[in-house]
């Protein structure tokens, strides 16, 4: 690592055509060393690829091979608390949010729907909102993100 300067790390996604770079490491071990990088930006589930840059200090660089990953990461499940929804009718739903204004339906046993809430939430993260069901008679219904497609079971007691 005489004449080295860095590592820049890039990630392609199944589909695209092209790596994106993601982070940088500057080269501080003078005889080698360890160096980590943690993707802390992906937001769906599935197969990845990376691969170094390493540069030089005269800018001249290589790659490295290519290393691929399948991840679940952001696949968090949707959640609701509490569930059972006590008489309150107070609840909070958590989910990945994949944009920034989120469309949440409300479904009875019957599959009618009986309740759209929108909400404005930090696209690509995990989000909760607040929602008042009180309107609602006790029974089973289900929840659903319509970006995602996530659903759940939601019970709210009488």
């Amino acid at each position: 690592e005489d004449n080295f300067s860095h590592f820049v790390i890039e990630r392609k996604a199944i589909g695209n055509r092209d790596f994106e770079i993601i982070g940088a490491i500057n080269g501080t071990h003078p005889t080698g060393g360890t160096y980590t990088f943690t993707d802390d930006k992906l937001r769906h589930a599935g197969e990845y690829y990376y691969r170094l840059k390493m540069v030089d200090l005269d800018h001249t660089f290589e790659y490295s091979s290519v290393e691929s990953i399948t991840t679940q990461c952001g696949e968090q499940n949707m959640t609701i608390r509490p569930n059972p929804v006590p008489q309150e009718r107070k609840v909070a739903i958590g989910f990945n949010a994949v944009q920034s204004h989120e469309t949440l339906i409300i479904f009875d046993a019957s599959g009618r729907l009986v309740k759209t809430f929108q909400k404005n939430v930090i696209a690509d993260t995990f989000n909760e909102v607040q929602l008042d069901l009180s309107h609602l008679p006790g029974g089973m219904y289900f929840i659903q993100i319509t970006s995602t497609g996530q659903a759940e079971k939601l019970i709210i007691r009488d």
